[in-house]
């Protein structure tokens, strides 16, 4: 019974934790200044599923606003196979660029 009782009590600290989280969020002005020029190039969207799905849907209309809101072309590279663990692992093995 203790053990329910903390597990319930853990997930409603992470709960209230997560709307304060989203509530400071909310605060804030948005604001898409580019630091330094960032990017000078297109940045890449790996997506584990394939493009004619539901999931390539949201990535493909995903894209296309944050390019309308930024300027900022988005490339999808869709990584479909294993129930996302192909796409996973090229997202790891993606070298840090920034």
């Amino acid at each position: 019974m203790k053990k329910i009782i903390g597990t319930a009590a853990l997930c409603a600290a992470v709960m209230a934790g997560g709307s304060a989280f989203a509530f400071e969020c909310k605060r804030g002005e948005a604001s898409f200044d580019k630091p330094g020029g960032f990017p000078e190039r297109a940045l890449t969207m790996i997506v584990p599923y394939g493009p004619a799905g539901g999931s390539g849907q949201v990535a493909a209309a995903m894209a296309e606003a944050v390019t309308e809101l930024t300027g900022i072309p988005i490339n999808r590279d869709h990584k479909p196979g294993g129930s996302g663990t192909v796409g996973m692992t090229a997202y790891m093995a993606a070298p840090a660029d920034g």
